[in-house]
């Protein structure tokens, strides 16, 4: 959310010399940091239910329960959160 907003105010500011790509490359490279570790929070997440043995877990697991009506929002808005950040891993992404 943060590169949505600075990079068009950079510009239409005219902030180029405060806000240097270096600037830029250094915010995208925290949001790839904060995504690959909410990607792992992820990860642990379906291992303990695996690993616990329990039934309703390994149910919620299968059936990918969530609070939506529906059941399906959660893993769609799990996989936006990792899959948006982890574009930022080439250089050309982030500059």
């Amino acid at each position: 959310m943060i590169l949505v907003l600075l990079i068009p105010l950079r510009k239409w500011c005219r902030l180029e010399q405060v806000i240097t790509l270096s600037h830029l490359d250094k915010v995208a490279k925290l949001t790839l940091v904060s995504g690959l570790i909410i990607a792992y929070i992820y990860a642990m997440e379906f291992f303990i239910a695996w690993y616990s043995g329990d039934p309703y877990e390994r149910w919620c697991l299968a059936t990918g329960c969530s609070a939506t009506p529906t059941g399906h929002g959660l893993d769609a808005d799990r996989r936006q959160r990792v899959r948006d950040p982890t574009a930022l891993v080439k250089k050309s992404a982030r500059t």
